[in-house]
């Protein structure tokens, strides 16, 4: 949740801004129609919270009137098409923010479902034990809460328990301790794959 600042010269701020939106949102769509649907989605919403952030300060500078839906398109679309975040530090040395891999010209590419197969992925287990891995992995991941899955698949992508505090809205301690009771769950499951084959 972002808090705008209300302490404006001009308390009708809002108005003002409410008669910009239409054409704002127009203009921002437009300039992100070469990014696909939910890349387009989000750099639309960043770019309108770096539009609203501009009009508030021009607006407490008593400037509103420089204030367009074209100048406020056009500021907002540099600041997003560089990765700069509307609130927050840009972390220019993070590869996973927008900022540092504009930044440093990298491109991160997900695993999406294929992750498993890359977390089981190895050369010096035989393939049978590959194999069976696989199978009781997407097995007992099924057997998962919803929620469990988001942090398992999070945890096995290599986020921080930092990052997956502050993602959940969780205490560091609690992500470790979801991390321990994943593991538990995994030996659990494995016993009880064992015995069900034997």
């Amino acid at each position: 949740m972002v808090n705008v600042p209300v302490t404006t010269a001009n308390p009708e701020w809002q108005t003002g801004f409410l008669c910009l939106l239409p054409e704002l949102k127009s203009r921002l769509v437009s300039a992100f129609r070469s990014l696909d649907g939910a890349a387009r989605e989000e750099a639309v919403a960043e770019a309108m919270l770096h539009s609203l952030i501009a009009y508030v300060r021009l607006n407490e500078q008593q400037r509103q009137g420089v204030a367009t839906a074209g100048t406020l398109a056009f500021y907002a679309t540099k600041r997003t098409y560089v990765g700069r975040p509307a609130v927050g530090s840009a972390k220019c040395n993070d590869v996973m923010s927008r900022f540092g891999q504009v930044r440093h010209s990298v491109k991160v590419l997900g695993c999406e479902g294929g992750w498993v197969d890359a977390l089981t992925d190895t050369k010096s287990a035989p393939i049978p034990d590959i194999v069976a891995t696989r199978i009781d992995f997407r097995d007992w991941f099924d057997t998962l809460s919803r929620r469990m899955k988001k942090v398992a698949t999070d945890l096995a992508l290599g986020h921080a328990t930092a990052q997956l505090a502050e993602k959940y809205n969780l205490s560091p301690s609690r992500v470790s301790q979801y991390r321990r009771a994943l593991y538990e769950s995994w030996l659990r499951f494995q016993n009880e794959a064992s015995l069900a084959r034997s």
